[in-house]
């Protein structure tokens, strides 16, 4: 079995990096203690995830709305539209008094993510890398609004980091991902062309072993309940929601986005059936793509391919491209959300016409498509 690496030259200063990750640890502490102590005024932030865990805790629906779901912009419930296999977390979580469970929440969010960051971390990064990974408004809006996340970053993560070492766990993580969020499943679908057949076959089983156990827990009408709340979504009306689709829904050009949709989708497919390109390629490609192609889209969603996107070094437009990634949204406002959109898909591009075989970051084996 042969194996091929380049790995970029390291940081001229490596103390750079060490300095600059134990400034950002510091930075990074200070953002999870005012999250802490300010969490109080502030749980309905909170409310969706509690008010769904409390309701199953109870044998209720859910993926109703209840006194302390939250609201979107627009005024309606935002209900919880998370997989039924996570509500066991959820559960356990709830069963804490909200305002417990939102430090509790943060509290693991802040691990997990901080977890997911030292599994990334390499002596050749560059310090905007790490400042990216930690500082990028994606990652902070997912820690302060506690959103569920930080669980899919860890996993894509895991999978990154698993994928020269174990193909059964980086499989398992790559189907959790998917099975957290099934519009990711793109990134599966683009590994399955490029050559993975097996990595994805595992993954997709994982991905069936976790969707049947909810049956178990709760009966076939958890599954109802779920799609169910689905009948009258409307966050393609959130400015926050990146998607090509829920774009140009919003500027009036419903069958435009759908065209363009299937363009991107189209013309990824057909790259990784033709190119055959690397593991971290695809995953790059493949998750930004599918934030693209989704109806469903949140900014923090970049968070996902940010294992991929900094598992090689930045060239100009890579960096500028993860600029607008950390520039302030609460400060730009409406147009904020047009510069994430454009980032990913700058992000996307790159991936695209990388040469994956000349600038490897970490350890790909070749063969480990065949295993």
């Amino acid at each position: 079995m042969s194996t091929a690496s380049v790995v970029p030259k390291a940081t001229k200063n490596p103390e750079v990096n060490l300095a600059l990750t134990a400034g950002i640890t510091f930075i990074w502490c200070l953002v999870f203690f005012i999250c802490i102590s300010t969490i109080n005024n502030r749980p309905s932030t909170f409310g969706t995830l509690w008010a769904s865990g409390n309701a199953a805790n109870h044998g209720l629906n859910p993926y109703a709305a209840y006194p302390q779901t939250g609201l979107t912009t627009f005024g309606d419930p935002d209900l919880n539209y998370n997989p039924p296999f996570m509500l066991p977390i959820i559960q356990l979580f709830a069963l804490l008094p909200i305002a417990a469970f939102a430090r509790a929440w943060t509290i693991t969010s802040g691990l997990l993510m901080t977890l997911a960051g030292c599994l990334l971390f390499r002596r050749t990064m560059q310090p905007g890398q790490i400042f990216w990974l930690f500082i990028s408004v994606p990652v902070i809006a997912t820690f302060i609004e506690g959103q569920v996340y930080c669980w899919p970053y860890l996993f894509c993560a895991l999978a990154l980091f698993f994928f020269s070492r174990n193909q059964t766990a980086a499989s398992i993580c790559i189907g959790l991902v998917v099975a957290m969020r099934p519009n990711m499943g793109l990134w599966a679908v683009l590994l399955f062309l490029a050559g993975y057949r097996k990595l994805v076959l595992r993954s997709a089983a994982t991905v069936a072993v976790v969707y049947l156990v909810p049956l178990a827990i709760y009966g076939t009408k958890i599954y109802r309940q779920w799609i169910s709340a689905f009948s009258n979504d409307k966050h393609w009306m959130e400015l926050s929601n990146v998607g090509v689709m829920p774009i140009f829904a919003r500027l009036g050009h419903r069958s435009i986005g759908a065209f363009l949709t299937v363009v991107i989708a189209a013309f990824v497919i057909w790259w990784a059936y033709r190119k055959k390109p690397d593991f971290t390629s695809v995953g790059t490609v493949g998750l930004c793509a599918a934030i693209l192609c989704s109806p469903i889209a949140w900014f923090n969603y970049v968070m996902f391919a940010a294992p991929f996107l900094t598992a090689r070094r930045w060239g100009k437009v890579e960096t500028i491209a993860a600029v607008l990634l950390v520039l302030p949204y609460a400060l730009l406002h409406d147009y904020s959300f047009p510069l994430y959109f454009a980032a990913t898909t700058v992000f996307l591009i790159i991936g695209c016409s990388r040469n994956e075989a000349a600038d490897q970051a970490i350890k790909v084996n070749v063969d480990a498509r065949h295993i």
